[in-house]
């Protein structure tokens, strides 16, 4: 932690001075360009395996924790059982990329974060078994940026006035990044 007094360099009685603002100030180091990225299971350092059998199950677990509305607490219920190790989740896939494609297109602004996570977390566990279902989450997608660009979080609020949510927008866009990978 910086202190807010320095050693006096000169010759006087007292040791210690006041830094002034502008001296403290030359001291911080800002990065403006650097990306503050929100933490979560595609950032964090995971085994090989994913700590649970498979990744859309440890951030299943994960959204569960941090999304409390009721709607994501029914998919969670009904996709659980569904994914409890990589072969249950390939065995599985129609039926939980189904269930996504499904929650996504009538999905509340407040729990999209979660579901676009999920998203991209199942590209990741299932890799080129994606691809046949790449053109429909796209779509989906497509129309969630519409979505989020006509009136931000308040979508039912929207009347005259159009709000523009770029957070959201942006997060949609990473996803689509993750899927593309």
């Amino acid at each position: 932690m910086s202190r807010a007094k320095g050693l006096n360099s000169t010759e006087s009685k007292n040791r210690f001075r006041f830094e002034t603002i502008s001296e403290r100030l030359s001291r911080v180091n800002v990065d403006v360009v650097h990306k503050v990225r929100q933490t979560g299971t595609l950032d964090a350092v995971i085994p090989d395996s994913g700590t649970q059998g498979c990744y859309l199950q440890d951030e299943l677990e994960r959204c569960k924790d941090f999304d409390l509305t009721s709607y994501f607490k029914r998919f969670y219920y009904e996709l659980w059982p569904l994914v409890q190790s990589l072969p249950e989740l390939l065995h599985n896939l129609p039926l939980v990329t189904s269930k996504l494609k499904e929650k996504m297109k009538t999905c509340p602004m407040d729990s999209l974060n979660s579901f676009l996570q999920l998203l991209s977390v199942l590209g990741r566990d299932i890799q080129d078994e994606m691809f046949e279902h790449l053109f429909d989450f796209f779509s989906i997608l497509t129309s969630l940026v519409d979505r989020a660009s006509l009136c931000g979080e308040n979508v039912s609020a929207c009347t005259t006035e159009r709000q523009a949510d770029p957070e959201m927008t942006g997060k949609i866009f990473e996803c689509m990044a993750h899927l593309i990978r």
